[in-house]
């Protein structure tokens, strides 16, 4: 990891240097130090296509009843393109008209073998419970959606044999990839 905070200063004093931006967009640093280190590298374009053919069914960490958030509208686009779609989300009982768990461990074991990705929509800094959710069920893969950057979490999730997928959309990768 000092390695990694060595390139984001030095991204940072190359901006401040060249005095081409005027505030620091961090998540955009964390991007280019992330392609210039590879500390978690996502599988290849066609290997998430081939991922998308495979996968039959989806468990949303943190899908929202609203349907104006970014979770709901992705998931439901995702099940209008024949996916299976369950929620996990606590103290609501259904979303998209499938029934909601409250955490990955409620879901009963008829449905968790069936889990094919572990799509999270969740704030980097809950991301550990989820983490330690899909090693103990021995989930296949997890995808952190857009803006969710946590290394060392998906280092330990490799580490444990789960494939990730990180800071990339599901929905616009499948529309990419297989539309």
């Amino acid at each position: 990891l000092p390695a990694v905070m060595n390139a984001a200063n030095e991204i940072a004093v190359m901006y401040f240097l060249q005095d081409k931006i005027k505030f620091l967009d961090i998540h955009g640093l964390i991007k280019k130090m992330m392609e210039q280190h590879k500390l978690i590298k996502n599988p290849s374009l066609d290997e998430i296509k081939g991922i998308l053919k495979e996968t039959k069914t989806i468990a949303v960490v943190g899908l929202s009843p609203k349907p104006k958030r970014p979770s709901h509208s992705v998931s439901k686009a995702m099940q209008g393109f024949g996916y299976t779609i369950i929620p996990v989300r606590p103290a609501v009982e259904e979303v998209l008209g499938e029934k909601a768990y409250p955490d990955l461990e409620s879901i009963p074991d008829s449905l968790q073998s069936k889990i094919d990705i572990v799509n999270v929509f969740r704030a980097p800094d809950k991301i550990s419970p989820i983490i330690d959710a899909c090693i103990k069920l021995k989930l296949p893969l997890i995808w952190l959606q857009d803006g969710v950057l946590k290394e060392v979490e998906a280092l330990r999730a490799q580490e444990a044999g789960i494939k990730v997928i990180m800071d990339r959309c599901v929905y616009r990768d499948y529309v990419q990839l297989l539309k």
